[in-house]
């Protein structure tokens, strides 16, 4: 099975004091698919990171991408295109942040292991 990751799940990887830390470890280190990271997340993931846990954990995270630990998973245009089912969902009222999340479902549907 894949598993795609968002941020949340990462940074939990990384933050031992993560309330979900060992759930989401225990996780991982079972699951022998790849593990999916939308690449639209890289730069929230690095910020996290660096401002809450320091800059060596975000280099730790920057080299486990480069090493492939994560299969990123590029954004496309198609991925903007809300599907009619799916509705609109206002994240914070912009307009930018809710075009983003509805286009998850799109990114996530688009992925085949």
């Amino acid at each position: 099975m894949a598993l795609v990751r968002d941020t949340g799940a990462v940074f939990g990887l990384y933050d031992a004091d993560d309330a979900h830390h060992e759930a989401i470890k225990a996780v991982v280190e079972k699951e022998p698919g790849p593990l999916f990271l939308p690449v639209v997340l890289l730069a929230e993931i690095d910020y996290l990171l660096t401002t809450r846990l320091g800059q060596d954990a975000a280099l730790e995270f920057l080299e486990s991408v480069e090493q492939g630990a994560y299969q990123l998973v590029p954004m496309t245009s198609a991925d903007l295109r809300v599907p009619p089912t799916f509705g609109h969902l206002d994240c914070a009222s912009s307009p930018n942040r809710s075009k983003t999340i509805q286009a998850i479902p799109n990114l996530v549907g688009s992925i085949e292991p």
